[in-house]
């Protein structure tokens, strides 16, 4: 999504985060109990990823490429291959970020 650069991990920034994700683990449990998640969603598995996710380390060119990447229907500008294999889903992002 980023023309082929290395995407960079903060463990340390995870590590922390993970230990101070009381709120967030009381706002995934809200969610289950109003049945907004899926039967089958483990809320640690969820916290984990969120915080993964939270933990990755891009550089402002980077997030630049990925929304090229977006405005180009899902096509990278650079590479110009399809990242995106789903032209609906580009679009419901790109609805979200609106």
């Amino acid at each position: 999504m980023i023309g082929g650069r290395k995407v960079d991990f903060n463990n340390e920034m995870f590590l922390s985060e993970i230990k101070r994700s009381d709120r967030n683990y009381c706002l995934l449990y809200m969610l289950q109990e109003a049945k907004t998640l899926p039967d089958n969603m483990d809320v640690k598995e969820i916290m984990q990823l969120y915080t993964q996710t939270c933990s990755i380390e891009l550089k402002v060119q980077d997030y630049a490429v990925l929304a090229g990447s977006l405005a180009n229907g899902g096509i990278c500008p650079i590479t110009e291959e399809r990242v995106f294999s789903d032209p609906d889903a580009v679009k419901g992002v790109l609805s979200q970020m609106l």
